[in-house]
């Protein structure tokens, strides 16, 4: 892909290439109708790769997912913890409820190692 001043950057999507939540989803009925084979890309063998181009290594990848399942079971247990309040909290304000208590916590964490070497 090159840009407007004729420099070469990486490749880019230019479309839906990734259907998330086939049921009921539109893309994926479109691509029914078209026999445009659909491929489940939630398999192991799957490779990402980083903006130079480069593979992820699958042991980040695999922490990532880690750290973003527990942040989801966090989120519907402080949903959960709200009662039926909780119905009304949407995932991405628990979410970054979550986020700023961990922002918090590595906050203070960082000041207690910091008093701790100036002793």
């Amino acid at each position: 892909m090159e840009t407007a001043d004729g420099s070469t950057t990486a490749v880019a999507d230019l479309g839906g290439s990734i259907i998330t939540g086939i049921d009921g989803n539109p893309l994926a009925v479109l691509a029914k109708q078209l026999n445009i084979p659909l491929h489940d890309i939630s398999s192991s063998n799957v490779p990402l790769y980083l903006r130079d181009g480069s593979q992820l290594d699958a042991s980040i990848d695999m922490q990532v997912e880690a750290l973003f399942n527990q942040l989801l079971d966090r989120s519907a247990a402080l949903r959960d913890s709200l009662g039926q309040g909780g119905d009304a909290v949407s995932l991405q304000s628990s979410l970054d409820g979550l986020w700023s208590r961990r922002e918090a916590r590595l906050c203070r964490q960082q000041q207690q190692q910091q008093q701790q070497q100036q002793q």
